[in-house]
């Protein structure tokens, strides 16, 4: 959180995320949210969080990026890969 605490982030996430939250774990939809920075002291570790239909509860501690997030998509929703994404694994526990 660039400026708040992790309660103000998570409430401000429950606010504007949590109504598509919802509506996406019913219409074939997904919601990805992925932090853009960590601290800036080690591995740069940062969060992303996918839920939606069809998204299996489970924890990763792979090493990814957006190609990754993006052929995970692709994987879920039955699309060819594009691009760099071709070349990456998907998330195979996420879509059931």
């Amino acid at each position: 959180m660039h400026d708040c605490s992790i309660t103000t982030g998570d409430r401000w996430l429950a606010d504007h995320l949590s109504g598509y939250a919802t509506w996406a774990q019913t219409h074939h939809s997904l919601l990805i949210v992925t932090f853009d920075e960590d601290d800036s002291a080690g591995p740069n570790l940062i969060p992303t969080i996918i839920t939606g239909q069809g998204v299996a509860a489970a924890r990763a501690n792979d090493r990814i990026d957006h190609y990754t997030v993006l052929r995970t998509i692709e994987a879920c929703f039955g699309l060819a890969p594009l691009g760099v994404a071709a070349a990456r694994t998907p998330l195979a526990q996420i879509c059931r």
